[in-house]
């Protein structure tokens, strides 16, 4: 079914925004062309530029915060949020944990371990802090290094579970590795590879605390996080198709409370399933390169356009487009 033929019902508005510094001397905000990696903080858009450097832009669209995170030669692949748990203390001083939460940042260099820090942002962001004193070695709150043999592939995924306990990393040379701990009050983490085959993990997703959802380039299957499947999955979902990277996400069916299901883009249609195998799909010809699951009912996707100026000279643009998966209908085109 092409998307010609879906009922569409504008129930979300777009509005274009403009960089302020698009055109001018100074550097560009958010469309810097070395963005690598992008987040949102709730209060803040978190967004790495130059390799190693994080912007802290605000809801006014105004950068409030720019710092250096590693050392130059690391590249920053992945930005995201944990919302920490105020009141409890840390090991670090007398620092509590931080209310606005913490920004992950996770950096690749090849040949060396994959590194994760963990930064405060009440810390970043207070006013009063002696910001002479920032060093990006030390001023992190927590740091976690990843190794995965001879560390010459990169990272193609990462998730976390609900309380930040336990994280996993797939890797370009089919490798899973899980990591333990309690980062958020700095009380070190353990690691241990899951799985390892051959083909490129392009996907990782908690269905509940134990069992993972792992996507590879051309199957689906669960995985137990408890140690007790010696690196084997538990069962194959799906041995004919698998999902592309960024192509795949988790959900909260609404007669399902006791785990997650998965849903994955592919250029024909919406794939979903749960610990069975294939539930149900919904048929949508059209590209798509990114997904998202917004409030377990709106899948929003990005799909590319090409459009024809000449005859020798084609534009490429991304559309965004939102799809209500429970009444299957276009609310945002």
């Amino acid at each position: 079914m092409s998307l010609a033929s879906w009922r569409q019902f504008p129930f979300f508005e777009g509005t274009p925004i403009k960089d302020p510094y698009y055109g001018s001397p100074d550097n560009a905000l958010y469309s810097d062309p070395t963005i690598s990696a992008t987040c949102s903080t709730g209060r803040h858009i978190a967004i790495a530029v130059e390799q190693t450097r994080v912007k802290l832009i605000n809801s006014q669209f105004e950068k409030e915060y720019e710092f250096q995170c590693y050392d130059i030669g690391w590249t920053i692949t992945k930005l995201a949020f944990f919302h920490g748990n105020p009141g409890k203390s840390s090991n670090r001083g007398s620092t509590a944990v931080a209310s606005n939460g913490f920004l992950v940042t996770i950096a690749e260099r090849q040949g060396l371990p994959l590194s994760l820090k963990l930064w405060s942002l009440d810390k970043l962001l207070n006013p009063h802090y002696n910001m002479k004193k920032f060093d990006y070695n030390s001023s992190y709150h927590t740091i976690c290094t990843i190794t995965n043999g001879s560390n010459n592939y990169p990272m193609t995924c990462f998730t976390y579970s609900l309380d930040y306990t336990a994280l996993t990393f797939g890797f370009s040379n089919g490798t899973v590795i899980l990591v333990r701990g309690d980062l958020l009050h700095d009380r070190g983490s353990r690691q241990r590879v899951i799985y390892e085959n051959k083909e490129p993990i392009t996907s990782i997703s908690f269905r509940d605390e134990m069992t993972l959802y792992i996507c590879t380039v051309s199957k689906i299957f669960t995985l137990s996080t408890t140690g007790k499947n010696n690196g084997h999955w538990d069962k194959i979902l799906d041995d004919k198709e698998g999902a592309d990277i960024d192509c795949s996400s988790t959900y909260t069916e609404s007669n399902n409370s006791k785990g997650r299901a998965l849903l994955v883009a592919r250029d024909n249609c919406f794939q979903f399933y749960n610990l069975k195998g294939k539930s149900h799909s919904i048929q949508m010809s059209i590209p798509k390169r990114r997904l998202y699951v917004y409030k377990n009912r709106y899948a929003l996707f990005l799909s590319f356009v090409n459009s024809n100026l000449t005859e020798s000279s084609i534009i490429s643009s991304n559309k965004l487009i939102v799809l209500d998966m429970k009444n299957n209908y276009i609310v945002y085109n």
